[in-house]
């Protein structure tokens, strides 16, 4: 009998170790960001305006247009189009960037679909304006490598992948890990790790 419930306890004992290392694992990603707890037609048009998905706040901010000038008209849209190829709800941008107030980070994907304009990209502080994600596949964005995958240039659309070392940095007064926008942009299943 004595030994039955040694092996009880035991067993108790690495259970308590699985479950404990479950939740580190877990843990481990910084954030899975899909859009879906979202309302489908809210817009945030306020530079500064601030919206909050999966328990990240995201901050609307200016938008460099391809000219160099810089713009606070445009907004940000929750909808449901599916453009982007991700799941269910994805947000639209139209002349504005959204700042991820997220946790340092050593990777973070997206997906996305540009429909027109430029694009605006900032990783540890190194901003980028450029005309489509492509052309930065296989450089670097603030030491950190950016690969575009599952390209489907005919829609101007894939994911983007950053791999290397991400930490925050100061933009318009606001505390952020990672921005990116666009004046006819659709984003989508953002996980940061």
């Amino acid at each position: 009998m004595k030994k039955n419930i040694r092996g009880v306890i035991s067993l108790h004992r690495w259970t308590l170790v699985i479950l404990i290392l479950g939740a580190f694992a877990f843990s481990s990603c910084a954030a899975n960001l899909n859009f879906n707890d979202l309302v489908v037609g809210t817009k945030y048009s306020k530079v500064n305006d601030t919206m909050t998905t999966s328990g990240t706040e995201i901050y609307v901010l200016r938008f460099q247009w391809s000219n160099l000038n810089w713009t606070s008209d445009g907004y940000a849209e929750v909808v449901n189009s599916n453009l982007a190829g991700g799941t269910d709800k994805e947000t639209f941008i139209n002349n504005v960037n959204l700042g991820f107030n997220l946790n340092d980070a050593s990777a973070i994907t997206f997906s996305f679909r540009d429909k027109g304009g430029n694009i605006n990209i900032s990783v540890n502080n190194d901003f980028k304006n450029i005309q489509d994600f492509i052309e930065i596949n296989n450089t670097t964005v603030g030491g950190v490598n950016v690969t575009i995958e599952s390209y489907d240039p005919q829609n101007n659309m894939g994911i983007v992948r950053l791999s290397g070392k991400m930490s925050k940095f100061k933009f318009d007064e606001k505390q952020i890990l990672f921005l990116v926008g666009g004046q006819e942009l659709y984003i989508d299943d953002l996980k940061a790790e």
